[in-house]
């Protein structure tokens, strides 16, 4: 029986448990997600279940090696997702860099945390060291935030990156 009262830990969107071999996020109410360190680039929560399951699907589609479970909603509507745990080594800034880069992704604002597709109005945000590791060959996301928002996506300051020559490990 989980103990829904004490997290092991927390982030941007979700309290975190483990529990018989998996991960358990239950959502909570979003503070608004960095994208950068300009403070004018943050990621306005939108904390309906409507809202939630889109970024959900979006982040299985994009990343479906680490994809998030639905599993339902708490009695007050919650929403509840498992993960099988990903495990795998640090990585750094630039090893992010060049796997967003190979998505066909681009920086938004000066001090990448999030990423833009504006192709598709996508919107990749909390991409710092801690929400990535490496495994199996790759560089996979563990906790970030999806969404698509074609607007806000036209209005962002987009810009690419050097290429650094990193993008062996993606």
């Amino acid at each position: 029986m989980i103990d829904w009262s004490q997290p092991h830990a927390s982030g941007s969107e979700h309290h975190v448990w483990f529990h018989q071999g998996k991960v358990w996020k239950l959502a909570y109410a979003p503070k608004t997600v960095e994208m950068g360190e300009d403070d004018r680039l943050r990621l306005a929560p939108d904390t309906s279940l409507a809202c939630y399951l889109s970024r959900l699907s979006w982040t299985n589609r994009l990343f479906p090696e680490g994809a998030l479970d639905f599993v339902g909603t708490t009695r007050n509507g919650t929403p509840v997702v498992t993960q099988t745990p990903v495990i795998g080594s640090p990585v750094d800034l630039r090893q992010i860099q060049g796997r967003m880069r190979h998505l066909g992704f681009v920086g938004a604002g000066p001090h990448v945390k999030a990423w833009a597709k504006p192709s598709d109005g996508l919107i990749v945000a909390d991409c710092h060291e801690k929400n990535f590791v490496f495994t199996n060959n790759q560089i996979l996301p563990i906790d970030v935030v999806v969404r698509y928002d074609p607007v806000l996506v036209s209005k962002l300051n987009l810009r690419s990156l050097p290429d650094d020559g990193n993008d062996d490990a993606l």
